[in-house]
């Protein structure tokens, strides 16, 4: 419900919003000096992964991946804290978080 100033009010339009089901799944094995990561895409959809600071700051990004059904890598780590993954495959967008700690 939107109330302008003048005490006037309408309702807002009801949006349907999709549920996608994917059969992706992230693995996160965070290193002592590395974060070990596992994405099983049985679909080949297209993806890219970023890892993200606590401050919003993008520290690692893979790029537009292809075709893959099962991507792995480790991606090397110098500052020891929280981070961020996330996985864009279009509509679908999986998140983890995890802590590096000595």
């Amino acid at each position: 419900k939107q109330i302008d100033f003048d005490g006037q009010f309408n309702y807002s339009q009801v949006i349907e919003v999709a549920n996608i089901q994917t059969q992706a799944s992230l693995q996160v094995s965070p290193q002592a000096s590395s974060i070990d990561l596992q994405l099983a895409n049985p679909e080949r959809r297209p993806f890219s992964l970023s890892i993200i600071d606590p401050s919003g700051r993008i520290t690692w990004r893979s790029g537009m991946v292809e075709g893959e059904s099962n991507w792995v890598k480790a991606i090397p780590v110098e500052v020891k804290g929280t981070y961020f993954i996330s996985v864009n495959m279009g509509e679908t967008i999986l998140y983890e978080r995890i802590s590096i700690v000595e």
